[in-house]
Order: C-alpha cells, then structure tokens, then sequence
C-alpha cells in the first residue's frame, strides 16, 4: 500500500476516533514528514513510527531534539535523563505493536530495535514483552485482531520476525516450568505471580495452534510467512533450540 492509502486505511478503521480535528491534522503533516519545533507528546510518541523518513540519521536527529531540557537560565541542555526515558518509551511501544499499518516495514522496525538498544528494554517491562509478543503472534497467526486498524491480517509480521528477540527475554525469565504449572526461581523487578497465569493461556494456545495449523480461509494475503513461521518455530523445540522455559511448557501442553 502507498502512504496515502495507508492513511485513509487508518481513518477507515476509525485509528483517529480518540483525537479531536485539530490533532488529527497533526498527525497527518507528521505522517507526511512536517513536525513542529515543538511538538505537543501525543505527536511525540508516535513519531518515530509515522515520520516517512525512516532512516538511522533522522533518527539520531530526532534522539537529539527529544533529550533537550531548557536550563535555568534558559539554555538547551542535553539531559540522560530524557535521553533515557526516551529510550525506554519508544522501545517499548516498539514491542506493543506491529507498526505497518503505519507505514513502518518490518526490517525498519527491526532496525528501529537496533538504534535504540534492545539491552535497554527495562527489567519491569521483559513480562509485558513476553505478553505482548504471544498476543500479537496468536492474532497474526488466527487473523484475529483486536482493532480493525492493525497488522494482523498482513502477509507478514515484525514478531514473528522478532523471534530471537523472545528466545532472549524467555532465557532470562525468571520462571521455570513443571506439573503445568510457573514457579518462580529468583526475583526480579517487575515480575509477578498473577502475569503467569495470562502466560499459561497464551503459551497454551500458541502451542496448540503450533501442533495443527492451517491458515484461516478468510486470510487473503501471501500464507507462506504463517507456515514457514510455524513450521522453523515447531522444529526449534522439537530439536531444543528453542529457550528452555519454552521446550518445558511444549512438551507439557503438545497433542
């Protein structure tokens, strides 16, 4: 799709119905390339992900404009601390969701991953990651989505294609896995009993759409990523490639 198809996209599948006109003319000069000096945060949040110019040195410009503080004295400052939260804002709304519909292609979102360092994804956040990438994945996989606007329904998807990036947070999860049940083996900030029970649902169901997958009918785009990503990530537990946690909670829930 091109931009401008993409845009009417977004306003078809009603993305805009939380702002007011004036916000929504915003977001469309932001989706164009124009941003104001200062702009106000709700264009700020999303705009590394609606910005067309996604390229590394835009990116380093933008970094650069958000991490100023004005001083006491009125003088622009950089400041870590913006910088940081920065950081850590972006790249966790990175991981919430799967950016094309916006435009962003997979491999600028991997990219994006990249610039902004996935080491920096906070502690506190590895479970939300974990949920957030067992959701997406289960809605690419069914064409299930919970907002018509989202990637579910594309051909494609940047957490299938992120699947190294989840081996990674589940090796070092703080959980291990027996009687079909999580216990914890060490604490960490951020973890809580009550987020493995969501775990077991979606581990559960991932692992059952893994053992006898086909792709919904109503899917009209290229099957072929769904099958190739079912069938590498099937052969990953089945040759214990794939993180521990990961191969203790296959064996206990595969058919």
């Amino acid at each position: 799709m091109t931009r401008t198809e993409l845009w009417q996209r977004m306003l078809d599948k009603n993305y805009f119905d939380w702002c007011r006109r004036a916000q929504l003319k915003k977001l469309e000069d932001l989706f164009s390339g124009v941003v104001d000096e200062n702009p106000e945060d709700y264009i700020v949040a999303v705009e590394l992900f609606f910005h067309p110019l996604q390229t590394v040195e835009n990116w380093q410009v933008i970094r650069s404009k958000r991490s100023i503080r004005i001083d006491e004295k009125g003088e622009p400052r950089q400041s870590q601390e913006l910088l940081d939260t920065w950081v850590s804002e972006n790249l966790d709304y990175l991981w919430q969701r799967d950016f094309q519909y916006s435009g962003m292609s997979i491999e600028k979102q991997l990219k994006l991953s990249e610039f902004l360092g996935f080491e920096n994804l906070k502690a506190d956040r590895e479970n939300l990651f974990i949920d957030s990438w067992l959701k997406n994945v289960i809605a690419w996989l069914t064409g299930e989505y919970e907002e018509e606007w989202d990637a579910s329904g594309f051909a494609d998807s940047k957490f299938a294609a992120g699947k190294s990036f989840f081996y990674k947070v589940l090796d070092g999860a703080p959980l291990e896995f027996r009687d079909k049940k999580f216990f914890f083996v060490a604490e960490k900030v951020g973890w809580y009993p009550n987020s493995t029970i969501v775990f077991s649902r979606l581990f559960k169901e991932l692992i059952k759409i893994i053992c006898s997958y086909k792709v919904p009918r109503k899917l009209k785009c290229d099957h072929g990523p769904r099958v190739k990503f079912v069938e590498g990530i099937r052969e990953d537990l089945e040759s214990g490639t794939a993180p521990k946690l990961f191969i203790d909670i296959w064996s206990a829930f595969k058919k």
